[in-house]
């Protein structure tokens, strides 16, 4: 296999592209091209069990990232590989289900929008906006300690 694939990325620190003026973080475990086929390979390498409804959502923000980052892909090949379970998935994705996937970014990037009081420079709205309201997650929040 040696000579057959040019590295590209190994978990690089803190990738990212912009997106509507906005910068959207992608951190891919393992990027490489394959020689013989021209190509690009995203492999994300999972702890976990497979979670069908998430997983192929991160690979496509991968490939939007890797079609904004290197020029002339012709090809790119997801895998993600679940170490624990010994199985992996194969996920290519067409021109329709990225601009999906571009479409969802932009819902996100709206809703984020909507916490800020200035978003140009990330300013939060008062915490007033924020009422806290009990449920079964709290047990299990990351900022149970500091919400009221």
């Amino acid at each position: 296999m040696e000579g057959r694939v040019d590295v590209l990325e190994v978990d690089e620190d803190f990738p990212s592209f912009e997106y509507e003026g906005v910068k959207v973080f992608s951190i891919i475990d393992f990027l490489y091209r394959d020689k013989e086929t021209n190509t690009l390979v995203i492999v994300d390498w999972k702890t976990g069990k497979p979670n069908p409804d998430r997983d192929p959502l991160q690979l496509k923000l991968y490939t939007i990232y890797v079609l904004e980052k290197y020029e002339n892909v012709e090809q790119i090949k997801c895998i993600n590989e679940y170490l624990l379970h010994g199985k992996s998935e194969v996920y290519t994705f067409d021109e329709e289900q990225l601009l999906e996937m571009k479409d969802y970014i932009s819902r996100c990037i709206k809703q984020m929008d909507d916490y800020l009081e200035d978003p140009k420079i990330n300013k939060p709205k008062d915490i007033s906006h924020f009422p806290a309201e009990r449920s079964q997650r709290c047990d299990f929040c990351e900022f149970k300690e500091i919400c009221k």
